[in-house]
């Protein structure tokens, strides 16, 4: 079967011929704002699908060519776009993002690659962390995650990321000074 004869994945819109080896995934981003840090870094974006959810990208820069699938919040809308992509024969996966706070609060310049991700739920009682959790003193990234990296002329900086969904405490905000 072709692509011609084949329809479009319903959340993605994406043909099997659409995917890259690699694909980097954002989501819950301002889009406008991943795309100028993309445009900054020399990337050459052209879109491939828009949906109501998601937006894709094909991303050139350097040797590197591969797909950016900006899609939304939540568990739901992030396990249908990984089932999508999946079935369409996609394997390699790096996601990117700003663990929920608003993309201006990034340090824009440092890219961090997590080991694994610590505290899922917010700890017991919903809030903080696991009572006996003790962040590992050594660290070392994995080999697929800084062969994605290179080709996009990224330099990464491994680090052991913390997150829950606490980030914003009860006042739902990201700091004392209500920023």
């Amino acid at each position: 079967m072709t692509d011609q004869e084949r329809k479009p994945t319903p959340l993605l819109g994406l043909l099997p011929s659409d995917v890259s080896p690699v694909i980097l995934l954002v989501l819950g981003e301002e889009s406008g704002t991943v795309i100028g840090i993309l445009t900054d870094m020399g990337c050459a974006l052209s879109e491939v699908a828009r949906r109501r959810e998601s937006t894709t990208y094909r991303v050139k820069r350097n040797s590197a060519d591969f797909l950016i699938v900006m899609g939304g919040y939540g568990s739901s809308s992030i396990a249908s776009a990984l089932h999508e992509l999946v079935i369409s024969g996609c394997r390699r996966f790096v996601m990117a993002g700003t663990c929920g706070a608003s993309s201006h609060h990034s340090l824009g310049k440092v890219y961090l690659i997590r080991r694994a991700s610590v505290n899922p739920v917010g700890g017991p009682g919903g809030m903080g962390f696991y009572l006996h959790f003790e962040p590992g003193k050594e660290f070392s990234p994995s080999p697929v995650l800084l062969e994605a990296a290179r080709p996009l002329g990224l330099e990464p900086n491994p680090s052991l990321l913390i997150s829950s969904d606490a980030f914003y405490g009860f006042g739902g905000v990201l700091n004392q000074d209500k920023k």
